[in-house]
């Protein structure tokens, strides 16, 4: 997802540190950041939307 990597970089935030934030492991963030249409669990979407301090639908969105 471009918008959750630009969100992330944004922030200065290394896979790492966002996946250990958030519970997960870096591997599933680097999946949903790669490939476009990825699930990811409901509770780790809204983890990872409050760390960015953005919505659920803001994460998501992957606009020009």
């Amino acid at each position: 997802m471009k918008n959750a990597t630009r969100l992330r970089l944004e922030r200065g935030l290394s896979l790492g540190q966002v996946a250990r934030t958030i519970g997960v492991d870096r591997a599933t963030i680097s999946r949903f950041e790669s490939m476009p249409g990825r699930e990811m669990r409901y509770a780790a979407l809204a983890a990872l939307a409050a760390l960015y301090g953005v919505s659920i639908e803001e994460l998501l969105y992957d606009g020009p």
